[in-house]
């Protein structure tokens, strides 16, 4: 089936906030089928009460539904009669004064919106470049908001501040936005007559995002990541099901570092499974040289040997990487002290089981996630491997809902006490399509067109090509076909 590429709503909820300056409340929810019924029936009927709702997603099928989250984050093709339905049963379209559909093509949900009683619905015709939806949202809300503009005004100048940007080639996407019902003398109204009241349930803008707690323990942001929606969705499917722990498995440079990073990233999000209790750990045989000062090479016993000396400095490593990683800062601190005093390897163990027993403490059902990368930096040492297997066979049994997710070129464990490993579907290479989208992320410079087409050098004259929503798949799958990309094969290490 068709994937859909991740939206980032960190970066969209953070623009949100910016852009409306704390002039107004708000909740952040998954876009889930249940979420949205949850939300509108708590609206209440009172005539002096309305509300505001933006939805971040996707649309499908040329705009004959709206694409909702399941439970693991997969598309959920919820039907433009489905939503007509349900906003007849929950009877709150009257008390919605403003909807902002975020998405392509999604006009035909918005004139849903109105018929059912909606006063101001933001929508779009056709596709639509993610940049030009970021200026435009920015814009608008700050207009909104902060310029304290009518809905009308706070269109038009999010239309003109889209079409006077530097990028030519989005200047044309403002025309695609649309403001129903149609009629300038409709959408007069103000934020503060819009707001006069509140949702009983609603809580003062935060002073932070949301995903600020989640991001304490979250790896950074990988760059230019795309390609990875379907095997994303599948380790969450994964993750959903009974197992406690898994092995993603691929080839060197194919990408498991940064699917695994985002995994961390996606799964912490607010209202996710893991929310606030993800732990990334990368292991790294540089950091490792550079903590205990040895020179492998110095080693006189065969590599890979168990005869060979475990010192306490490297497993000093793994554990004090793992432990660091950890929410609570405390706990690194008081594990260096510990091995400054020659603590012995249950008890390095036993930091490690009490920092995760603290987290999942933290809620009474949802798990916790350990993620563990790199594990081929170590895993030339039988010995290091023994005393990880320790530690992560005493997180399973003395823990009940961690999970635990491994990244190495081979699973460097079938069973870990008396709990399997479960090996997700090795990592292959990028779909040509994606590789050929990684490319144009990576580009030192603009492409022209004689870089699509041999034949065309001397026409183009080296103009660069101008990608819009039109012709960017047509460019995208030209580039797939470049002799140097398909010598790459699908690798982003390349």
């Amino acid at each position: 089936g068709t994937t859909f590429p991740p939206l980032d709503i960190q970066q969209e909820v953070d623009r949100l906030l910016e852009a409306t300056r704390s002039t107004l409340p708000v909740r952040v929810e998954l876009a889930t089928a249940s979420n949205l019924t949850r939300l509108l029936a708590s609206a209440t009927p009172d005539a002096d009460q309305t509300h505001s709702l933006h939805l971040s997603l996707h649309s499908g099928r040329g705009g004959q539904c709206l694409l909702l989250e399941d439970d693991a984050g997969g598309a959920h093709f919820f039907s433009l009669g489905d939503l007509r339905d349900l906003l007849a049963a929950t009877g709150c379209a009257e008390r919605l004064a403003l909807v902002f559909l975020s998405a392509c093509a999604t006009d035909l949900a918005g004139q849903i919106f109105v018929d059912a009683g909606a006063k101001h619905v933001i929508c779009c015709r056709g596709e639509v470049f993610d940049a030009a939806t970021r200026c435009f949202t920015r814009a608008f809300y700050h207009a909104l908001c902060v310029g304290k503009k009518s809905v009308g005004q706070a269109f038009e100048i999010a239309r003109f501040e889209l079409k006077t940007v530097p990028q030519v080639g989005l200047r044309r996407e403002a025309d695609k936005y649309v403001l129903l019902p149609m009629g300038a003398e409709l959408h007069v109204a103000t934020r503060r007559e819009l707001f006069q009241n509140t949702w009983p349930h609603a809580v003062a803008l935060p002073a932070v995002s949301p995903f600020a707690e989640s991001a304490a323990t979250a790896p950074g942001k990988v760059e230019d990541f795309c390609g990875r929606a379907r095997e994303l969705w599948g380790l969450m499917q994964f993750l959903g099901a009974r197992h406690r722990c898994i092995a993603v498995c691929g080839a060197r440079s194919i990408g498991k570092s940064a699917l695994l990073a985002e995994l961390a990233r996606f799964a912490g999000a607010p209202g996710r499974r893991f929310e606030g209790r993800t732990v990334h750990v990368a292991f790294s045989a540089e950091e490792l040289d550079d903590q205990t000062g040895e020179d492998p090479s110095a080693t006189p016993v065969a590599e890979g040997s168990r005869d060979a000396p475990l010192t306490k400095s490297t497993i000093a490593y793994a554990c004090g990487a793992i432990a660091a990683a950890m929410p609570d800062s405390a706990s690194a601190f008081e594990f260096d002290d510990c091995l400054s005093l020659q603590t012995d390897m249950r008890t390095l163990r036993g930091r490690i089981v009490q920092a995760l027993l603290r987290l999942e403490s933290n809620n009474s059902w949802n798990k916790v996630l350990l993620v563990i990368d790199g594990l081929d930096e170590m895993s030339s040492d039988p010995r290091f491997c023994d005393e990880l297997a320790k530690v992560l066979s005493e997180v399973l049994i003395k823990t009940e809902r961690t999970v635990i997710v491994l990244g190495a070129r081979e699973a460097p464990f079938q069973t870990l006490g008396t709990y399997k490993v479960v090996c997700f579907p090795p990592l292959g290479p990028l779909q040509p399509g994606d590789a050929a989208r990684l490319f144009t992320r990576r580009v030192h410079r603009p492409l022209s067109a004689s870089d699509l087409h041999e034949a065309a050098g001397e026409d183009s004259n080296g103009l660069p090509t101008i990608m819009n929503v039109q012709d960017q798949n047509y460019l995208l799958r030209r580039l797939s076909e470049h002799p140097l990309l398909k010598q790459c094969g699908g690798n982003p290490g390349l």
